[in-house]
């Protein structure tokens, strides 16, 4: 029996019978064109495409009226207009269309009659393939080919193997080049311009120790780490908050810096859930410099509150104190908090992380300006803490990793060559939506200006090839999807 899917779901397992489909050959084409006085008709721009409409009969078998409606509700249920979704028809069982049920479908006329039409239209008129993932080997000349009847854009994904200064690629006439390469003969130096001076995996609590300081709370309880994480086994008494922190010293003090922990703070679990996990940038006094923090404070209500502060607790500056966009944006949390400080200027961070996609959402970044210079003293120790508040249930706590970065190096333009990627970093080239971004934040920085993002036509094969022609130093995959019209 033939049946079409519809976000995933077969209309059989709904009780509906697919009938016949019917779907044109290409979708409605408009001619964009532009009069010019003194000559006859017009002149051509191009032929734009419009929405596509696809039509389905169906049929609702049913054993009573009773039945009959039932399956109907189901029924509109399941096609309720709201965004596009994957619909699969059973003659093409290998391309997918985005469509959204027309409000022309009337599915009163289905319930009463069990049969009628269903109108979907595709706003996008392509029909989509499977991802293509060919082979990419950066020694080589690398074929690639898109058998749909309209151009694909590629993905490519770039991990680094060694410090890059330079990424370069090409289709034989259009080009990629991220960063500049350092010239052969040697009057160019490759130069880290901010060079990791901790990454700390969390994967063991040695070196790190207990710091008995915290705001507005106590330090108690023992923290450790799973292998991957920092959490507490135990977070100890009281009536306010209360857990453990532990502090680690760099090797040198730093003067303009960039932290990022990644963290995370799930409490959605229950509305009674609270937990904080905080970050404390210290001088080598044990003074407070800084501070980033994500709190739930609320035992009926689940709401994280996200804090990036320059300074001490009453004299320093927050540069970002806030839920996110709206309540509960920053809920389930896990990504990195950020703050870097350049001379005077301040900037904090903050965004959730979704791992499957490799992106950050949910961000905020504000600037500030210490005007009076109030806040100089260089950084010398880096503090985590996790809490419990009273003897509420406590939200998931981890921190996952700590890095400081150091910014201080300066380069001089004319002779320093900067890496644009270490050893892990991953580069992500999306030719479709035109963006460049490494480790998932935007990169289009690196970006030279010549650079131009292309397709692989249709029914054609292009050859890339890549610079450095060297594994050693990184490697590549590629996706595509292939579409049609």
């Amino acid at each position: 029996m033939k049946t079409f899917t519809y976000d995933g779901v077969s209309c059989d397992s709904m009780g509906i019978r697919y009938l016949t489909s019917n779907i044109t050959v290409l979708p409605p084409l408009s001619s964009v064109t532009q009069a010019v006085p003194g000559r006859p008709g017009a002149y051509f721009y191009r032929s734009d495409q419009g929405v596509r409409q696809i039509t389905i009969d169906i049929s609702l078998p049913a054993a009573s009226v009773a039945d009959l409606r039932s399956k109907a509700r189901a029924l509109a249920a399941w096609l309720q207009p709201s965004i596009p979704k994957s619909l699969v028809l059973p003659d093409e069982p290998d391309k997918t269309y985005y469509a959204v049920l027309d409000g022309s479908t009337d599915l009163t006329a289905v319930a009463a009659l069990g049969s009628g039409t269903l109108t979907f239209t595709c706003p996008d008129p392509y029909a989509y393939g499977a991802t293509v993932t060919p082979t990419i080997d950066v020694t080589e000349v690398n074929t690639v080919a898109n058998q749909g009847t309209a151009e694909a854009f590629p993905v490519l994904t770039i991990t680094a193997q060694a410090d890059l200064e330079f990424i370069a690629y090409s289709n034989g006439d259009d080009y990629i080049l991220l960063g500049t390469p350092a010239m052969a003969d040697g009057s160019q130096t490759k130069v880290d311009t901010n060079p990791l001076v901790m990454d700390d995996t969390c994967s063991t609590i040695t070196g790190w120790n207990v710091y008995n300081t915290v705001e507005y709370g106590t330090e108690d309880g023992t923290m450790e780490s799973d292998g991957n994480h920092f959490i507490a086994s135990s977070y100890g008494s009281g009536s306010g908050w209360h857990g453990p922190s532990v502090a680690k010293s760099l090797s040198n003090t730093i003067q303009d810096f960039q932290v990022d922990v990644w963290v995370f703070n799930t409490n959605t679990g229950s509305k009674k859930d609270m937990g904080r996990v905080e970050v404390y940038l210290r001088d080598s006094n044990g003074a407070s410099i800084g501070k980033m923090s994500l709190t739930d404070s609320w035992n009926n209500d689940a709401n994280m509150w996200g804090q990036v502060r320059a300074g001490a607790d009453g004299t320093g500056h927050n540069i970002i104190s806030e839920w996110g966009d709206v309540k509960g944006t920053w809920n389930d949390f896990y990504g990195v908090l950020r703050i870097i400080r350049q001379g005077n200027k301040w900037t904090g961070h903050i965004a959730k992380y979704n791992s499957s996609t490799a992106k950050f959402y949910a961000t905020r970044t504000t600037t500030w300006t210490d005007t009076g210079s109030s806040i100089m003293n260089p950084l010398a120790t880096i503090q985590v803490a996790v809490a419990q508040y009273g003897t509420n249930t406590v939200t998931t706590l981890q921190v996952d990793r700590v890095q400081v970065r150091d910014l201080t190096t300066v380069s001089d333009s004319t002779t320093d060559i900067p890496y644009i990627a270490h050893a892990g970093d991953v580069i992500v080239v999306d030719h479709g939506a035109a963006s460049v971004t490494l480790n998932g934040e935007n990169a289009m920085n690196i970006v030279d200006p010549t650079s131009t993002f292309f397709s692989i036509p249709a029914n054609e094969a292009v050859d890339i090839d890549f610079s450095p022609v060297d594994s050693s130093q990184m490697t590549v995959s590629m996706s595509y999807v292939e579409r049609w019209l």
